[in-house]
């Protein structure tokens, strides 16, 4: 399975916190493919930036090495306006960031790794999984 990692996991890894770390080793383990999107890299790294985490962002880069990443595509920015005039057309107001976590994952057929279930279940289609308290 292509597993696509949401900011919010990602961060749980960092902190050691609620098992995520070790379902990464063992996606791994089973020949999943981990992929942090463009969106969570962004997140991460900005935050970490701001804390001025200087060895947890070594610790993210380290982490990356074990991950792909997949540049945004001009298909995905289509497919996240798209998603954007659906959830405005249904008064579901969403931030940039969730479509574009919401497209990447359509248009790459992963399934979305996040603890913010509630943020991404509007998306028809989008497969999510939550790691910290079981599946969606």
């Amino acid at each position: 399975m292509n597993f696509a990692l949401d900011t919010n996991i990602v961060s749980f890894a960092l902190r050691q916190q609620y098992g995520v770390k070790e379902r990464m080793y063992e996606a791994v383990s089973w020949g999943d493919l981990l992929i942090i999107p463009p969106v969570t890299y962004f997140e991460i790294i900005r935050g970490l930036i701001a804390d001025n985490a200087e060895a947890k962002l070594r610790l993210f880069f380290k982490m990356c090495e074990n991950f792909s990443y997949i540049e945004l595509e001009k298909a995905d920015w289509l497919e996240a306006a798209r998603l954007y005039a659906d959830c405005r057309k249904r008064g579901r107001p969403t931030s940039d960031a969730d479509i574009l976590q919401a497209a990447f994952c359509l248009r790459h057929d992963c399934t979305l790794i996040t603890n913010n279930t509630a943020d991404f279940d509007h998306f028809a289609g989008l497969q999510i999984i939550d790691w910290k308290a079981g599946t969606q």
